[in-house]
């Protein structure tokens, strides 16, 4: 319950928020990606404001409209990361950016980046303090009609999902299709299903470090031009 309180709190804070915030990109220092390799999580790291107290990465692949996100986790360094899901071999390239919101409500934004896909992307090992976060993610949902097997990336290590209205639960559509059982494009069409997660389960996880702020940001908003909101 406290979970889902957090999430609305924190959603009504970012709808209220001045689009114009979103200026405050530069305070939020994404750290280089040169490329993504296919089923490889790719690790995003940020700087950002000392201030800051949750962070989000908001990612799409390419041609595709809404965005997910996943909750980052902040370093002793000050420093903001998270793993993404592994991008399919399929996926040529996808968008990402990250936002942070403080205590006081106030939200900062990188500028969206791109980066492409490639096999012979060069990637290094996870550290061990970070195998845990890297082999149990979350995403988070950004639209009610969005299937919790994201276009685009591979079903891999994701347990779990938000919906918009901030609740936690399994994701067994991904947990079907790392099985077999479901088709890629009937488990597309399977969006908000699901049985909500234990309170002992949820507990567990976050004691772990496996959940971030677990903050649902429904980030469909305002954008100019033809888009659809972006934070």
């Amino acid at each position: 319950m406290r979970h889902k309180i957090t999430a609305l709190v924190t959603l009504v804070a970012m709808c209220v928020a001045p689009f114009a915030t979103a200026a405050e990109g530069s305070d939020v220092n994404v750290l280089p990606i040169g490329c993504a390799a296919p089923s490889i999580h790719p690790r995003v790291v940020a700087n950002v404001p000392a201030s800051a107290v949750s962070g989000q990465v908001f990612f799409k692949a390419e041609g595709t409209t809404n965005e997910y996100y996943v909750d980052m986790r902040k370093a002793a360094d000050g420093t903001m990361w998270a793993y993404l899901p592994a991008p399919a071999p399929s996926t040529k390239s996808f968008t990402y950016r990250v936002v942070t919101l403080d205590n006081a409500g106030k939200r900062a934004s990188s500028p969206m980046m791109t980066l492409t896909t490639s096999a012979n992307c060069t990637t290094s090992g996870v550290p061990s303090n970070e195998r845990a976060a890297q082999a149990a993610i979350v995403i988070g949902l950004t639209n009610n009609s969005q299937s919790p097997v994201p276009t685009g990336f591979e079903c891999k290590d994701i347990v779990s999902y938000i919906t918009v209205a901030g609740e936690m639960r399994p994701n067994d559509e991904c947990r079907r299709m790392m099985a077999g059982a479901v088709p890629a494009a009937g488990a597309a069409k399977t969006a908000e299903a699901g049985i909500g997660l234990s309170r002992g389960t949820i507990v567990a996880l976050t004691a772990a470090g496996l959940v971030g702020a677990g903050i649902a940001i429904n980030d469909h908003r305002k954008k100019p031009k033809k888009s659809k909101s972006k934070p």
